[in-house]
């Protein structure tokens, strides 16, 4: 299982493990954001459940884009 794993399944009982693994500054933050983001979405209720309640509309998915790689 990796981190994208345990975001999309949210599996909210790994938060302190996916901490000591962003504590060892080996994580990719490219990829799944720091570690304040990969919490966001794994507590996210918009992303959980049935994939058609987290699609983002064009403009929330630009916000987003935007929050995640801070331009």
């Amino acid at each position: 299982m990796n981190l994208c794993d345990v975001i999309d399944l949210q599996v909210k009982e790994l938060l302190p493990d996916t901490k000591k693994m962003f504590d060892t500054g080996l994580v990719d933050i490219g990829l799944c954001g720091d570690y304040a983001d990969v919490c966001r979405l794994i507590v996210d209720p918009r992303h959980a459940g049935r994939p058609e309640e987290c699609i983002l509309d064009i403009y929330e998915r630009f916000a987003d884009m935007k929050r995640t790689w801070g331009k």
